[in-house]
């Protein structure tokens, strides 16, 4: 009967423990549960785009799990999940002159990409919701 209600003890402690962390979410707790990849590439297009690179995150985490070969059926390649004809078109605005699709799979191209197409529907749509 002592054992058990030893037991018992230590997993309302550390129920108690996991609930009390899971609800306060501190840094330690967020890095560990969703760890940030290509901090330097996130956080400098981030600067370079004005967002915030916990966004830009996000869309990298959703797309492509932080995979920067990661395929989609539609075609869609890297960690921003861009497609070649998209990666194509903001290549020419940003000064790109030889884009080849391969560059998707260079998580600094794929990234400054995908910064600057959700820079560009944030100023279009002027909404976050509707631009992602």
């Amino acid at each position: 009967m002592k054992k058990l209600l030893a037991l018992l003890a230590v997993g309302a402690a550390l129920g108690g423990g996991f609930a009390y962390v899971w609800s306060t979410q501190p840094g330690w707790w967020v890095r560990l549960w969703y760890p940030l990849r290509y901090e330097a590439i996130v956080r400098g297009h981030a600067r370079n785009y004005h967002l915030d690179p916990a966004l830009l995150a996000a869309v990298i985490y959703q797309e492509s799990k932080f995979r920067a070969h990661a395929r989609s059926s539609s075609g869609a390649i890297g960690l921003m999940q861009l497609l070649p004809d998209t990666a194509k078109g903001i290549a020419v605005h940003t000064g790109g002159s030889r884009f080849r699709v391969s560059d998707l799979d260079n998580p600094e191209i794929n990234v400054r990409y995908g910064a600057w197409y959700l820079r560009h529907l944030l100023d279009k749509y002027a909404d976050e919701d509707t631009a992602l």
